[in-house]
C-alpha cells in the first residue's frame, strides 16, 4: 500500500522528467496568513511592520544557552580553587622542597679514604630547624652482610632558599667490581610544629680494587669421593700493611675436610694471617673430598678481612671475597655396584647367608680406554676374608682387594666410548660378630690408559656399605607333655575324642633393635581355641579373632641379646574325624614373624611351617608320631 507522501513524491518526479507535464493552475503558499504591504516606500517616520514572523522574538532562552552558562560558572569556580591551592602550597612545608645531592667519585679503591660531599638546598618559604644529616654506607661485616655504618651531623637551622654543603671522608670495603650505595638523609622540623620531616638522596659507586687480592686455584670439575686440593693466594694490593687479617671459607654440603697447609687456626675453616704488608703474600692449600652425583654444583665461598674480636669464626670487615662453583662430573669409567638389585649407599643384607655383588662399568669418555683395571677394597667389622668368592677376579687376602684386569676380563683390553661390562663376586658376613651395627664396606677404584697413552686413575668412584639385618629368630613348637600348660586326651589322638596341645612360640634377637615385631597364624576349622595363655602377662598382647580364626601376638620391641628372648604359650584342642585316620593333622597354619630392623630400616619376615600333632621337640616320645588312631 502506497501512502500519500509516496504518491506526491512519485508525481513530482514524473512531472520533473516528463516533457509534456503541465504546471499546476495555482501555486500554494507555505501558510495561509495574508500580510498587507504598502504600495510605496515608507518614510523615516513610518512605523515598522511588526506582524512579520521573522521579526518576532522567542519568549524563552534556548536550553543550549543554559548549558553554556552553567559550564562557564563551573570553570570560574575551578580556577578560583586552583589558584587558592597554588597560593596555599607555595606557603606550605614539604620534604620534596628540600633537595639532597650526594656527590663523589664513580670508582673508588677498597680500603682507601675518599671524599663525599652532601649538598642540601632548602626551597621551602620557611626555615628548617633542628636539622640532622645522616650519611649511611655498607659496613662490609661478615656477621651481618646488611649492616651499614652511619655518620651523623647537626645542621641546625637552614634558612629558606639557603644551600649547605657537608664534606665526609669515608672508607669502603668489598669485592672487586661490586657496587655500593651511599645514602644521605636529613631530618628537620619547622617553627610551630612537632612534626619531623625527612628528605633523602643517594648515589651509587663501584669498588675498583681491594686492599687484598684473593685468588683461588680450584679444578674446573671434580669426581665425587676423589681427594681434591684447592689453593688460595692472599696478597697485599695497597700501600699500607693490613693488621689482624684472617681468612675464612664456607664449604658446601658434602665436602669432607682432610688436611690443609698451614693447619686451620680454628675449626677447619678459619686461618689467622696476622699482618699482611703491602707486598706480602699468604698461601693456603686445602685438601678434601666432595660427595654427590654427576652434574651437581658445589659452591665454595672464601673471604679475607679483619678478624672479629667477638666471634673467631667471622670477619668484622671484609676486604675481599670470592665465590667459586665446582661441578661434579663422572669418572672416565662410571661404576654401579648392586646388591640384590639395590644401589643404595647402605644396603641391608642377611647376616647368615651369602650376598652376590654385581659391578657394572661404562666408558664415559669420547675416546677409547685401554687396559682398564677394576679394583674392590673390602673392610668392616662384619667382613670375613675367608668367606669371599672372587669368581673371575683375583682376590688378595693380604690387601683385602679383588682385582679385574685384561687377564681376568678380556673386555677390559679396550673399551670404546659408551661400551659397558660387568663382573660379580660374593661374600658372607663373619659368623661371630662383636660390636653393634656391624657392616661390610665396599670401595671401588679404577685405572686405565687414555687414547694418548697417559695413565688415568680414580679412587672411591663408588662406595657401598653392606649393613647386616638383625638375626631375628622364631622357634615354634607343639607340646603335650612339657611346657607351662597341662593337656588332656589321648596321644596320639583318637577319632571322636578330644586332645589338647600347647603351641609354644619363642622370639629371639641377637643383633639390631627390632620394632613392631608380631607373630601370627590361623587355626584350621577342626581346631578349637581353648583360651589359655601363659604367661598371663602376655594375655593383653596375644589375641584370637573368632571370625577370621587368626591368632596375633604383638611382640613389640626386641632389644639385641638372647636374654631378652620373649616366649608365649597357648592351648588348642582337636577332635579327629574318621577322614583323618592315619594322618598327622595340622593344628595351625604357617607361623609368620615380622618386624622392622631399626638400624637397617629394613622389614624382616620369617616363615615357619604349620604346627601339627607331631611332638618333635617334646620331652616324651610316646605318641610323638601324631598319627590319628581309629
Amino acid at each position: 500500500m502506497i501512502n500519500d507522501d509516496e504518491s506526491l513524491l512519485r508525481k513530482a518526479s514524473q512531472d520533473l522528467y516528463t516533457k509534456n507535464s503541465t504546471p499546476p493552475a495555482k501555486r500554494s503558499f507555505m501558510h495561509d496568513k495574508k500580510i498587507d504591504a504598502p504600495d510605496s516606500w515608507l518614510d523615516s517616520h513610518s512605523s515598522v511592520i511588526t506582524s512579520s514572523p521573522m521579526s518576532q522574538k522567542p519568549k524563552t532562552i534556548s536550553w543550549f544557552k543554559n548549558i553554556f552558562l552553567v559550564s562557564l560558572g563551573f570553570l570560574i569556580v575551578a580556577l578560583m580553587v586552583a589558584g587558592f591551592s597554588f597560593l596555599r602550597g607555595a606557603n606550605s612545608i614539604s620534604s620534596r622542597n628540600v633537595e639532597i645531592a650526594v656527590t663523589t667519585r664513580s670508582f673508588v679503591d677498597g680500603g682507601e679514604q675518599f671524599p663525599v660531599t652532601v649538598t642540601i638546598t632548602n626551597k621551602n618559604r620557611t626555615s628548617l630547624e633542628l636539622a640532622t644529616l645522616v650519611l649511611s654506607y655498607p659496613e662490609g661485616n661478615q656477621s651481618n652482610p646488611e649492616a651499614v655504618r652511619r655518620i651523623t651531623r647537626d645542621i641546625g637551622t637552614l634558612s629558606s632558599g639557603a644551600t649547605r654543603q657537608e664534606s665526609f671522608d669515608i672508607v669502603l670495603f668489598g669485592e672487586e667490581g661490586s657496587q655500593r650505595l651511599l645514602q644521605a638523609s636529613l631530618d628537620f622540623r619547622v617553627t610551630g610544629s612537632n612534626a619531623v620531616y625527612t628528605s633523602t638522596g643517594d648515589t651509587p659507586l663501584v669498588i675498583r680494587s681491594t686492599p687484598v687480592r684473593l685468588v683461588a686455584d680450584i679444578p674446573d670439575s671434580v669426581i665425587p669421593n676423589q681427594e681434591t686440593t684447592m689453593r688460595f693466594t692472599i696478597s697485599g694490593n695497597g700501600t699500607t700493611t693490613l693488621s689482624n687479617t684472617a681468612f675464612t671459607i664456607a664449604y658446601p654440603t658434602g665436602f669432607t675436610f682432610i688436611q690443609s697447609n698451614p693447619a686451620p687456626s680454628f675449626d677447619t675453616s678459619v686461618w689467622y694471617l696476622g699482618d699482611i704488608p703491602a707486598t706480602g703474600e699468604r698461601i693456603i692449600t686445602i685438601t678434601g673430598t666432595f660427595t654427590g652425583v654427576a652434574s651437581e654444583l658445589k659452591t665454595i665461598q672464601a673471604s679475607v678481612g679483619i678478624a672479629d674480636a667477638r666471634n673467631e669464626r667471622l670477619l668484622s670487615t671484609i676486604y675481599n671475597s670470592i665465590s667459586e662453583i665446582i661441578p661434579l662430573t663422572n669418572a672416565f669409567l662410571t661404576i654401579s655396584t648392586k646388591v640384590a638389585g639395590r644401589t643404595d649407599s647402605a644396603i641391608p643384607v642377611s647376616a647368615t647367608s651369602s650376598s652376590s655383588v654385581e659391578i657394572e662399568w661404562e666408558n664415559t669418555l669420547d675416546t677409547q680406554i685401554n687396559n682398564a683395571e677394576i679394583k674392590v677394597r673390602l673392610s668392616g667389622g662384619a667382613y670375613d676374608p675367608a668367606r669371599v668368592q672372587a669368581n673371575s677376579g683375583f682376590f688378595d687376602s693380604a690387601t683385602n682387594t679383588i682385582t679385574w684386569t685384561r687377564q681376568q676380563v678380556p673386555g677390559l683390553v679396550s673399551l670404546a666410548p659408551g661400551e659397558t661390562g660387568r663382573t660379580t663376586f660374593s661374600l658372607t658376613p663373619r659368623s661371630a660378630i662383636s660390636g653393634s651395627n656391624p657392616s661390610i664396606d665396599i670401595i671401588v677404584d679404577i685405572a686405565g690408559f687414555n687414547s694418548s697413552g697417559e695413565r688415568i686413575s680414580a679412587t672411591q668412584v663408588d662406595v657401598k656399605k653392606l649393613i647386616l639385618n638383625s638375626d631375628l629368630n622364631l622357634l615354634s613348637r607343639t607340646l603335650y607333655y612339657s611346657g607351662p600348660i597341662a593337656n588332656t586326651g589321648l596321644v596320639p589322638p583318637k577319632v571322636g575324642q578330644k586332645t589338647t596341645y600347647t603351641i609354644d612360640w619363642q622370639v629371639s634377637n641377637s643383633r639390631n633393635r627390632i620394632i613392631n615385631a608380631t607373630v601370627s597364624t590361623t587355626l584350621p576349622l577342626w581346631v578349637t581355641w581353648e583360651n589359655v595363655i601363659v604367661p598371663n602377662s602376655e594375655s593383653a598382647n596375644l589375641s584370637y579373632n573368632t571370625v577370621t580364626r587368626e591368632i596375633v601376638w604383638n611382640v613389640g620391641e626386641m632389644v639385641p641379646g638372647s636374654l631378652d628372648a620373649k616366649t608365649v604359650s597357648f592351648k588348642v584342642g582337636i577332635v579327629p574325624t574318621g577322614g583323618q585316620v592315619g594322618s598327622v593333622v595340622g593344628l595351625t597354619g604357617d607361623v609368620i614373624l615380622t618386624g622392622r630392623d631399626d638400624f637397617t630400616k629394613n622389614d624382616i619376615s620369617i616363615n615357619r611351617r604349620s604346627m601339627t600333632t607331631q611332638l618333635i621337640n617334646d620331652t616324651s616320645t610316646v605318641g610323638a608320631q601324631g598319627q590319628v588312631q581309629p
